[in-house]
């Protein structure tokens, strides 16, 4: 009979292990072990390429690829990219070239169709994130992947947080939100830090 128990027990035990262990989150668009860069987004509101913003979110994109994921994706450096756009008429290059210059086989690239951090409901703040996200395989001259993404911080409108701190938060937010598209990873719960 203690036989039969301490087995029962035993696959209790595996049971309740393996439902505690969670399976990765499968990129949407598989870039392992390929090189990348990720370059500022066109502003639609303001109709600038590149403006503040899209350099921004080009470079928390970029950083947390190259921070958090595991598969071999090399990602240019944000200052590569930001001293390539400096150093030329970007808006006389396709993506292509672009992408041929900094001799990557992807670049990801995007459009900014809005980006708010003043927003205001009845004097609650909140920041918002709307974009379109794309790829392009500079081999093939070609758009293999595009999604759009609203983000917004924090989740729900709050009293008392400054512009820069909601700038600041929303800028993280979209660099994790747009990078894990990338990238297998674990599940994510989104918290909102308020301190």
């Amino acid at each position: 009979m203690i036989g039969k128990m301490a087995w029962f027990e035993m696959l209790l035990i595996s049971i309740s292990l393996s439902a505690c262990v969670t399976e990765d989150v499968k990129p949407l668009f598989d870039m392992e072990a390929k090189r990348v860069a990720v370059i500022p987004f066109y502003d639609r509101p303001l109709n600038e390429w590149p403006s503040e913003e899209s350099v921004a979110i080009s470079r928390m994109v970029a950083l947390n690829i190259r921070a958090e994921n595991i598969d071999d994706i090399e990602v240019l450096l944000p200052r590569v990219v930001e001293q390539f756009f400096d150093e030329r008429d970007i808006k006389k290059m396709t993506i292509q070239q672009i992408g041929e210059s900094l001799g990557v086989q992807y670049v990801i690239h995007g459009e900014i169709i809005k980006f708010d951090t003043k927003g205001e409901i009845l004097g609650l703040a909140m920041g918002l994130f709307r974009g379109l996200i794309r790829v392009h395989d500079v081999a093939k001259d070609l758009t293999v992947f595009e999604r759009d993404r609203t983000i917004e911080y924090p989740p729900v409108p709050v009293m008392g947080i400054p512009d820069h701190r909601i700038r600041s938060e929303l800028l993280k937010l979209i660099g994790s939100r747009i990078g894990r598209m990338f990238y297998h990873h674990e599940p994510v719960e989104e918290g909102v830090s308020l301190q």
